[in-house]
């Protein structure tokens, strides 16, 4: 309640939803998500086959792989990996045929 929030509404909801699904049924800490809170240690930089940061897409492709592990490759409704991302199941279907992470009957 103290902590001068810098984003929008839409931004903390974000961080709310990350946190609950880092920490399912425990405690809710946002230290390691909220700079300044320990003395604004920065995330570790994701590191590509180079040793070199990796780009966007496989960031992202990272990410979604990782949300489909915990659902279990389900995309949508209660549960489903858009609703962890926040975005709709058909832009989240969309941005996995883009980045080549196959799925449904396309993966068979």
């Amino acid at each position: 309640m103290n902590y001068g929030w810098p984003g929008n509404v839409r931004e903390l909801e974000n961080l709310v939803e990350r946190e609950l699904i880092r920490h399912r049924g425990g405690q809710l800490r946002f230290d390691s998500l909220l700079p300044g809170k320990r003395g604004g240690e920065a995330q570790p930089v994701a590191e590509g086959k180079g040793g070199g940061p990796i780009n966007l897409d496989e960031a992202m492709s990272l990410h979604i792989g990782k949300v489909l592990k915990i659902t279990k490759g389900k995309i949508h409704g209660p549960g489903g990996a858009a609703e962890l991302l926040g975005i709709n199941p058909n832009t989240l279907r969309w941005r996995m045929r883009k980045l080549g992470i196959m799925y449904g009957r396309v993966k068979k």
